[in-house]
């Protein structure tokens, strides 16, 4: 009988120390690929944006303008005004960015532009809600349509 008194004390100690890991929110981190900017609407643009093997460069590929298919390479090198664009997309890429946020795209309009970001990797393309990430990486638009 004392053996049971023990063991079930015992035992009770263990289940209570235990975590239910199926109720705590899962941290996940993705590193991405690249970043896909579409324009739909009024100024259509397409573009992908992508790290390069130097910290002070950014390799963009167009690959639409005006609802044309287009293939245009460009280099965009860090200087003072994009300094923090390249800095905000290359932390997006890495992961370390939470991407999910509250941001709602109004779609209802028949007519209008709307703009997507998207991180892309091996697995899929991921919607930017974070309005403020959004915010900085649709800084990058206005430098891309410069350097065309």
């Amino acid at each position: 009988m004392r053996h049971l008194t023990i063991l079930a004390i015992f035992m009770t100690v263990i289940v209570i120390s235990c975590k239910d890991k199926s109720t705590q929110p899962e941290q996940t981190t993705a590193s991405y690929n690249q970043m896909l900017f579409e324009r739909l609407g009024g100024g259509n643009l397409i573009f992908h944006a992508s790290a390069t093997s130097s910290e002070d460069t950014l390799q963009v590929n167009v690959t639409q303008m005006a609802y044309r298919d287009t293939s245009i390479q460009l280099t965009i090198v860090r200087d003072s005004r994009n300094t923090g664009i390249l800095d905000t997309l290359i932390r997006a890429l890495s992961g370390t960015i939470q991407l999910a946020g509250s941001f709602k795209q109004d779609t209802a309009a028949i007519a209008g532009t709307w703009a997507y970001v998207y991180m892309v990797n091996g697995n899929g393309r991921m919607e930017v809600t974070n309005i403020s990430l959004r915010n900085a990486l649709l800084e990058l638009e206005p430098i891309v349509v410069a350097t065309l």
